[in-house]
């Protein structure tokens, strides 16, 4: 395979893919890749030595630089992350070993330490039997563009594995552990990187719930807010055992903005999440003791820790109320134009198309100036760092949150400001603005927590295990899924509702449709994309509410076509849904121990929340209405 080019390898932030042994197969790691879709790892090593093999021959560093690298635990035998430390060892770079640390403490240090690249081992928010990696590169941590990406791929593909694999390591590695963990702590209680004073008490009051995913906040994130002077502070999913997002983490609650108490005693999905389970436990048990904390939140990461969302119980209701992207992100943009709106008004609010449409017009009330991007924070880090002092807060609605910070330079002491989407600042950052904009008015605060912005309609449907060559611009699929959408609005839309495809350079397989109405503009979007770090692809509607029944049945519309033509029916999970659906089609429970080999409760989770193909109850699992078209 060596010299042969077959497209980009990356994703929408860096390269992500099941994993397994080399040992396993009996042909090189790009082939592999290629093939069966896997990353060996053999294949961590290829890349990272390619990596750093380009940054010195093109002179973006020298031989015996340092060259950082941190992992999100998954890999607890560190086979991967043991093979990619190789690799740029056999490149020419001194591996500066970070250990387990979020994806932001990557960042940090390399701003911190002017390293000219990073590597963060890491699948984010996907499930333990995959992994990645990312890259950022000096001075300022940003990640590769589409044209970077490119190059590197050249440079993969052209590599002899072979080659490599007989190559010395030319450098030791440096344990930097220790410090890459307290340098994450520290800049997360400099006062430069809080929006609060020192010994100001802003949470004696609040309890606080930190779901770690099993990833790399564990132990970090409650320690940090305990620090902050939270009234109390408890850990859920914050073993470090390798079983990664499992029934944790943000992913898992895409999409849902509350959870009644009716849903969490019916819907067995959702109640297996860790950190709602505990929040209805213990926040039912300080409401039945009043005197003490006055309310309780909750904040979740993902794996790797650059993605959070906020949670509130409502004791009133007995609901839990989910904060993501969109809310979060409103609410510290409130806060930055409330108390220095001089030097923040005209400033950029740089988001992705993920958002609610109202998002753009609520930000823009508040003063700031709302800027659109393609799906991914790495355009949002890029707009920051071509122009930082125009950039006021960007934001992704599946939880990154990015705002300056600041470093001081290991070498000379010189200051140096950091973009990075960081869960952990982003979450402080908006607990501290709900906390200032609902003072100590609990109705006020629930207020804001309730509804920071009037919503829109948001809604997303999901086919997993597909075969994502079937989508792209001009195939069979993507026509007839435009076709699809074109036929719905045009026979369920008013006379003065257009439909206007758009291309977004940045991401030109996505079908995105805007629909736009006399007088008013453009009111909502429709668009269709492959995941650029999952097995999966996606519909998404965003808009008014009074277009909510017609999105609802252009998604429902479009998601048929999706999961009736793009399914892999060669994929063991995808055989696996399909056996379900028809079991249950025939009035069959499927039982656990007859799927050997599979995530059951995985899979169940993804056909039940992710793809509503299917729902449970207390006679067990049903169909739904799209999952028994799917059979039919």
């Amino acid at each position: 395979m060596a010299g042969k080019t077959v497209g980009r390898l990356q994703g929408t932030d860096g390269v992500r893919r099941p994993v397994a042994l080399a040992a396993e197969f009996e042909y090189g790691p790009l082939e592999v890749f290629h093939r069966n879709g896997i990353m060996t790892e053999e294949f961590f090593e290829l890349y990272c030595y390619a990596h750093v093999t380009r940054m010195i021959e093109t002179g973006m560093m020298e031989p015996g630089d340092e060259v950082l690298i941190g992992w999100d635990g998954r890999d607890i035998e560190e086979r991967y992350t043991g093979s990619a430390v190789d690799g740029i060892a056999k490149a020419g770079g001194v591996p500066g070993v970070l250990g387990v640390i979020p994806t932001p403490g990557v960042a940090i240090a390399l701003v911190c330490r002017s390293a000219a690249t990073a590597f963060m081992i890491t699948a984010s928010h996907n499930p333990r039997d995959q992994n990645g990696i990312k890259i950022f590169n000096g001075p300022g941590a940003v990640k590769p563009l589409t044209e970077e990406d490119d190059l590197l791929s050249s440079a993969v593909e052209a590599a002899d594995f072979g080659a490599v694999r007989r190559k010395p390591k030319k450098y030791p590695p440096v344990d930097l552990t220790q410090w890459g963990r307290r340098r994450f702590a520290d800049f997360h209680m400099d006062p430069r990187n809080m929006w609060i004073g020192p010994g100001e008490s802003l949470f004696t009051e609040t309890g606080v719930i930190v779901d770690a995913a099993l990833g790399a906040m564990a132990g970090l994130g409650p320690m940090i807010f305990s620090q902050l002077g939270f009234g109390q502070v408890t850990e859920v999913a914050g073993e470090q055992n390798g079983d990664i997002n499992r029934d944790s983490g943000v992913a898992y609650l895409e999409g849902i903005r509350a959870i009644s108490a009716k849903r969490f005693a019916e819907d067995a999905g959702i109640a297996r999440h860790k950190l709602v389970n505990k929040m209805f436990e213990a926040g039912r048990a300080f409401a039945a003791k009043p005197g003490g904390l006055k309310r309780l939140m909750g904040v979740v990461f993902d794996g790797d820790g650059d993605r959070f969302f906020l949670l509130w119980y409502d004791p009133a209701e007995d609901t839990l109320h989910i904060l993501s992207g969109d809310e979060c992100s409103s609410i510290q943009a409130a806060w930055l134009m409330q108390s220095a709106p001089d030097e923040h008004r005209g400033k950029t609010f740089a988001y992705t198309v993920e958002s609610d449409i109202n998002v753009a017009r609520h930000i823009a009330g508040l003063g700031l100036k709302p800027e659109v991007m393609a799906v991914g924070d790495k355009w949002i880090l890029h707009r920051a760092n071509s122009f930082p002092a125009a950039f006021a807060l960007g934001a992704e609605e599946t939880g990154h949150s990015i705002h300056a910070g600041f470093v001081q330079l290991a070498a000379c002491g010189a200051e140096a400001k950091v973009f990075a989407g960081n869960g952990l600042k982003g979450a402080i950052n908006t607990l501290v603005a709900v906390h200032r904009l609902g003072g100590s008015n609990n109705e006020k605060m629930s207020a804001l927590l309730k509804e920071p912005f009037e919503p829109g309609f948001k809604q997303t449907g999901y086919a997993y295990y597909i075969e994502k060559n079937l989508f792209h611009r001009g195939s069979e699929v993507w026509k007839g899924v435009q076709d699809m959408i074109n036929r719905s609005i045009m026979e369920g839309s008013a006379p003065d509702l257009a439909v206007e495809p758009l291309l977004i350079a940045d991401e030109p397989d996505m079908l995105f449709i805007k629909l736009v109405k006399a007088g008013e503009g453009h009111v909502a979007s429709i668009f269709v994309r492959n995941s650029g770090t999952e097995d999966k692809i996606s519909v998404n509607v965003r808009g008014p509410r009074a277009l909510r029944t017609l999105l609802q049945k252009t998604l429902e519309a479009a998601m048929g076509i999706l999961l009736k033509k793009m399914k892999n029916r060669g994929h063991r999970m995808a055989a696996a849904e399909r056996m379900i659906l028809e079991q249950l089609f025939h009035g069959e429970q499927p039982k656990k121990e007859f799927y050997p080999g599979v995530d059951f409760d995985r899979l169940t989770y993804e056909m039940e929340i992710k793809q509503k193909l299917i729902r449970s109850g207390t006679e067990g699992f049903s169909l739904t209405l799209l999952g028994r078209e799917c059979v039919d």
